[in-house]
């Protein structure tokens, strides 16, 4: 079963959990479950979205049944970016947006707004743990063709199984983003990744796949939703900046 199937499967069990603590006609708060779920972006449309994406999904398992109004302007602020959410019709719980363009670990703050109001808040640390410093040599990123570029894998990889993507960021004029990829070694103890710098000189955003587990993730802290539940990408490392010169 693949993130987004067991991801689905959890909202679920949620859900149903949380329609069962509330009638149709009470006058309690709508309740309102948050998942978020975070992965590299793969198909950047544009120079600036590359980096690690965020699907965030706001869920209301009352409305199907009882059809409560939601703010007309309703919306999700994540950190200083923000986003409309759409809901179909009178009766629709669930709305689902993407946010694309971390580069860093940074903590992600998701805010639910509508009406004036804060209708929900969460804060979710570690959703993006490969981004770290993690490239060993060169230092400077800077490398001819050929050179080896290593990288230090936090964690021996599940398998014995990573290779390397190159995401270049300056395209000819006319060319939609694009990225190359590279076969590389792991170390036989798994504790370092190497890969030889591409041909195509230019710069780069370089990551490194490798499979691993995958783990749901508390929220650090969660107020106005009912829960709060994250999936981190734990399969990328990076991205790394690298230069290749002819």
């Amino acid at each position: 079963m693949n993130v987004r199937s067991r991801f689905a499967l959890l909202m679920v069990v949620l859900g149903a959990a949380a329609a069962a603590g509330m009638g149709c006609g009470s006058d309690e708060k709508p309740k309102v479950i948050l998942s978020v779920d975070a992965f590299w972006n793969e198909s950047p449309a544009t120079v600036d979205d590359t980096g690690y994406q965020l699907s965030i999904d706001a869920f209301w398992p009352d409305r199907a049944a009882s059809c409560f109004s939601l703010p007309a302007d309703l919306h999700v602020t994540v950190n200083d970016k923000q986003v409309p959410l759409m809901i179909e019709g009178n009766c629709g719980g669930e709305s689902l947006v993407y946010v694309n363009g971390f580069q860093q670990n940074v903590p992600v703050t998701i805010r639910l707004e509508g009406g004036g109001q804060v209708m929900g808040d969460a804060v979710f640390d570690d959703m993006f743990p490969g981004a770290g410093p993690f490239l060993v040599s060169p230092a400077d990123g800077q490398a001819k063709p050929g050179d080896p570029l290593v990288v230090q894998l936090p964690l021996p990889p599940k398998q014995d199984f990573a290779y390397a993507e190159f995401f270049w960021m300056e395209p000819p004029a006319g060319v939609p983003p694009y990225h190359t990829s590279g076969k590389g070694t792991l170390a036989a103890d798994g504790s370092t990744f190497q890969v030889m710098a591409p041909t195509t000189a230019g710069r780069a955003a370089m990551v490194v796949k490798i499979l691993s587990s995958d783990a749901f993730q508390a929220a650090t802290s969660c107020t106005g939703f009912d829960s709060c539940h994250g999936v981190p990408e734990t399969g990328t490392l990076g991205p790394f900046s690298i230069d290749v010169v002819p």
